[in-house]
């Protein structure tokens, strides 16, 4: 959480943001969607890398750019959502 303050500002140009708080997370990521909803950007907080996976799988369009950034495995969600995605 020590970058939490730059965490809306890095995101400011992105059509879409969705975080992930996972259950442990030492701080909450609440501050952040909020002030990236002041910037304007779409956010939403999963708690859950399934849900994730879901609503990337419905809502995601042919030609959109789907970036996943973090410091760790995050559940496998980066296969999970490649399998996912194929199947659409």
């Amino acid at each position: 959480g020590v970058h939490k303050a730059a965490l809306p500002e890095s995101v400011k140009h992105a059509d879409q943001v969705i975080w992930f708080q996972p259950k442990g997370l030492n701080w909450e990521l609440g501050e952040v969607v909020s002030g990236c909803r002041k910037q304007g950007v779409e956010t939403d907080l999963f708690e859950d890398v399934d849900n994730i996976i879901d609503y990337l799988k419905d809502h995601a369009q042919e030609g959109d750019a789907i970036v996943l950034m973090s410091n760790g495995g995050f559940a496998g969600i980066h296969q999970k959502l490649a399998d996912a995605l194929a199947k659409v």
